[in-house]
């Protein structure tokens, strides 16, 4: 399955074009837009699937670590490049400057590393320490004048959804920010300059989405327009290759790197596309000991596993022009190696302790079982014969219920993290089935958590989803693995079509 290049089919009412500043139309390159690698050769063919634990992050933190002020030295300016297309109407400077929006700068960056950066990554027992990846944010923050004022605009953003006292100027100070961002993107993307901190920058833009994004939000671009400009500019840094740039240093270029595999692999199953980078995915699996990007100690999930959905991914795309035996054939041979990844991987079986935290080698395993078992999920719906109400599908939701009561709850728990395991799994639940009453009670007790950022926009999806499949016959047969004519059933995908919704749910 070659690497498609990344066109969505999901529905997008942004009628702006990203990337003109709309006051200098004549400026902007007409340079080819640069397009991701179509083929590699696969050379490596061993059995053996289990990831090298490389160090792809620092273990412990900078010696000094900045506090997360602007007040540090800027990063040397990468080396230019050729320029890339910019897509019209993204970034552009409003009229206004309000010099006052800088004295409240710094109220909302504290605002900022306090509350929004543990919402970000919630799962703070993975391999490499929390206070790594704060360090590595806040040093860019430090750094990276773009990047700063991105942060303190999601601050703004995330502050008014929770809070009032600054109510009257927090609209001003989000605009204002993005604003002071998007417009140096925009020079350093013309200009092909700086292109690590510009990448790191637009990645924020992306990720933030997790945290603050809304989907009755009218005023964001949607994520995957942006990640067309991350995926030329990480072509250009060679970054998901074995020697990429590393003009940021060599903490931040391996977060960066696993930030962009992440969202291209599941971005590209809630799109319907092909990850911009499946190539390279696919030849990491393949390797002796497959090369790692950094994926488990950034999001929790196994590389091996997400190399694995990206290969769904792309068969979801090639099923179009497959007749069903070949469907079938490609889909047993994803399920015989995720079969072959749970049987060496020593998964974890022990409860959460009574407050609510794991041994430190806990997270990351049942999180790797959970997206496991959401790709098994995933890749059998390809089938022509699925239906949820298979016995089958119903067995593997109850496991991803099961495995999903092992982590902790609440404010402090991992459930944010899991967002596309909640989507794959519970979108496929039955009404009365164990998965979505679990689900269910973990919207409660997130309390307000929930109704901010990407999690807000799962509820809506799952809601939606049951909505229309809960009220529809099961049809004849519907017991059967084989069933020729399966219990009618509306994708997830189709009902986020049909609204229009266009979210990032990572």
């Amino acid at each position: 399955m070659a690497a498609h290049d990344g066109r969505g089919t999901a529905a997008n009412h942004d009628t702006r074009e990203p990337y003109t500043d709309t006051r200098k139309p004549d400026s902007v390159s007409s340079e080819e837009r640069c397009t991701p690698n179509a083929s590699r050769d696969q050379r490596h063919t061993s059995t053996d699937r289990q990831v090298a634990d490389g160090p792809m992050l620092p273990d412990k933190a900078p010696s000094d670590p900045p506090p997360g002020r602007n007040r540090g030295p800027p990063c040397e300016e990468a080396p230019q490049s050729g320029t890339l297309n910019i897509p019209e109407g993204l970034y552009s400077l409003p009229e206004h400057n309000d010099h006052l929006i800088e004295q409240r700068a710094s109220y909302l960056l504290d605002y900022f590393v306090n509350l929004l950066l543990p919402a970000l990554l919630p799962v703070k027992e993975l391999k490499k320490p929390w206070s790594v990846i704060c360090a590595l944010i806040c040093e860019a923050i430090d750094s990276n004048k773009m990047y700063r004022h991105c942060c303190l605009s999601v601050a703004a953003k995330h502050h008014k959804k929770y809070a009032t006292a600054l109510d009257g100027t927090l609209d001003t100070d989000a605009v204002h920010h993005l604003s002071m961002a998007t417009s140096t993107i925009l020079v350093e993307l013309r200009h092909g300059t700086n292109s690590p901190q510009v990448l790191e920058t637009i990645l924020c833009l992306i990720i933030f989405q997790r945290v603050v994004g809304d989907k009755d939000s009218k005023e964001d671009v949607v994520w995957h327009r942006h990640f067309e400009a991350v995926i030329c500019l990480a072509q250009r840094l060679e970054l998901l290759g074995s020697s990429p740039d590393i003009t940021l240093g060599i903490w931040r270029t391996p977060f960066n790197r696993a930030l962009v595999a992440w969202i291209d692999i599941l971005g590209a199953t809630i799109r319907g596309t092909a990850p911009a980078f499946a190539q390279i995915y696919r030849e990491n699996s393949l390797m002796h000991r497959s090369r790692s990007l950094g994926l488990k100690d950034v999001m929790g999930c196994n590389d091996i596993i997400m190399y694995y959905i990206s290969d769904i991914a792309c068969l979801d795309v090639g099923k179009d022009g497959m007749d069903s035996s070949a469907i079938r054939s490609q889909v047993s041979d994803l399920l015989g190696r995720i079969s072959a990844i749970e049987e060496n991987s020593a998964w974890a079986k022990a409860p959460s302790s009574v407050n609510g935290e794991l041994p430190s080698s806990q997270p990351s395993n049942i999180i790797s079982e959970a997206f496991c078992l959401a790709a098994r999920i995933h890749v059998n719906s390809l089938l022509p014969e699925f239906s949820p109400h298979q016995p089958a599908v119903i067995e593997l939701t109850d496991k991803v219920a099961s495995v999903l009561q092992r982590i902790p709850s609440g404010a402090n728990g991992f459930d944010r993290a899991l967002t596309w395991v909640y989507l794959i799994s519970c979108a496929t639940s039955l009404p009365d089935s164990k998965l979505r009453l679990l689900f269910c009670e973990r919207v409660s007790q997130l309390g307000g958590q929930p109704y901010c950022g990407s999690f807000k926009c799962l509820i809506a999806v799952l809601t939606e989803v049951w909505a229309r499949n809960d009220k529809l016959p099961q049809g004849v047969g519907s017991s059967s693995e084989t069933c020729r004519t399966p219990p009618r059933y509306t994708h997830w995908r189709h009902v986020m079509q049909a609204k229009g919704w266009d979210f990032l749910l990572i």
